[in-house]
């Protein structure tokens, strides 16, 4: 029975990162292809402004109808595909719920880190390196509705409702990595000398250097290198951070 429990409790760890693992690829997936027609557009661009100058004018001519005629049809590509792409992209980073996508990747950050200013880099690094993505696939979308002959009549209509799900984004990764974990990584960043905050355990506990008030536990300023006593708050709660 106890080697049945230890297998349990391996597959119980072991599963949930295999999962978030394979949804990791799937998202992968998506984000290459962007990354791939992005490089291609670039590469376009560049091969246009670096033709030599040795070649006659007739030549030029030819072969920046023929870079001007690929970039168009990409550019078309670019306007059928990438609108659907950047919606799959979408249904991971704006996913809600305890086992949605960010979920898992915010909490594989936390397990990874020692203290909650590495917590929030680890998970907005992370999260920075789709967004990245995500604004080039804006960028070529623009690229496209901006050519004179790709007609990407309805391209304003999709770049605002991209932008819209991108903010929706960046909303719910806030949400998962907590409010107030950002404002406080964020006063901490900015004032690293002392930081005004509340903490709350999930048996009820604060810190602070003096007493809280009745029922409650009042903001205090965290000084480095300070030794801060522990008090016992009446009301128990679930971990917090105030600011």
């Amino acid at each position: 029975m106890k080697e049945l429990k230890r297998t349990v409790d391996a597959l119980s760890r072991e599963l949930p990162e295999a999962l978030h693992q394979l949804r990791s690829d799937n998202l992968r997936e998506s984000l290459t292809k962007i990354e791939a027609m992005y490089d291609t557009i670039t590469d376009l661009m560049e091969t246009a402004v670096t033709l030599s100058e040795k070649i006659s004018d007739a030549e030029r001519d030819k072969k920046l109808k023929a870079i001007q005629t690929r970039l168009q049809d990409r550019l078309k590509m670019c306007s059928n595909e990438i609108p659907g792409i950047l919606d799959r992209i979408n249904d991971f980073l704006a996913e809600d719920g305890p086992r949605s996508f960010l979920c898992q990747s915010v909490q594989k950050a936390f397990d990874n880190s020692n203290d909650f200013v590495g917590y929030y880099e680890k998970s907005k690094t992370s999260v920075l390196n789709y967004w990245v993505v995500v604004v080039k696939g804006i960028s070529l979308l623009q690229m496209a509705y901006d050519a004179p002959n790709v007609n990407f009549s309805e391209g304003m209509l999709t770049i605002r409702r991209q932008m819209g799900k991108l903010d929706k984004q960046e909303q719910t990764f806030n949400a998962v990595v907590g409010q107030n974990t950002v404002r406080l990584v964020e006063l901490a960043l900015l004032r690293p000398s002392s930081i005004r905050a509340t903490l709350l355990t999930d048996d009820g506990f604060g810190i602070g250097p003096k007493r809280p008030s009745v029922g409650d536990i009042t903001s205090t300023i965290l000084f480095i290198g300070t030794r801060i006593p522990v008090h016992r708050s009446d009301a128990g709660a679930k971990f917090q951070i105030k600011v």
